[in-house]
This record gives C-alpha cells, structure tokens and sequence, in this order.
C-alpha cells in the first residue's frame, strides 16, 4: 500500500540563524491552520524550558572564559 505524507523540506542559511528559525516555524505551523496558535504556543513552552536550561551553562561558561582572559592579562601585565 502506498504511503502518503506531508514533506516540507527547508534549506537554511546557518549565517541568518534568527530569521531562519523564524522562518522555519512559521513555514511549518501555517500548515496546521486553526492548530497554528496550539503549536506556537508549544515552541514558546519549549524554548523558554531550553533557554533556562542553557542560561546556567552559557554563564558558567562565559565566567570560565572572563577568568581566563584575566588570568591571561595579569600574566602579560608580570612580564
């Protein structure tokens, strides 16, 4: 039996990443019409959940790499 689907497939520029994420979830959720709002809403629930998640380690990461550049100027600053 033949299977039958909906395929939406999306070239992006990884350069433009902000509009073409936009981009991308409009093109997918206008499809859903009156479903739009629901799967809007989801994306919103997800990327703030992947947002707090990443925030501790962006921060950690970004203190570790302030430390090392101080560590570095101090360093040239001896010699």
């Amino acid at each position: 039996m033949a299977q039958i689907s909906k395929k939406l497939e999306i070239l992006a520029d990884v350069d433009q990443p902000i509009e073409e994420i936009k981009d991308c979830i409009i093109a997918i959720s206008i499809m859903h019409g009156a479903k739009q709002l629901e799967i809007l809403k989801e994306v919103e629930m997800w990327l703030g959940e992947t947002i707090e998640q990443a925030t501790p380690k962006i921060s950690k990461d970004d203190s570790k790499a302030d430390y090392n550049d101080n560590q570095a100027e101090n360093e040239a600053r001896k010699e």
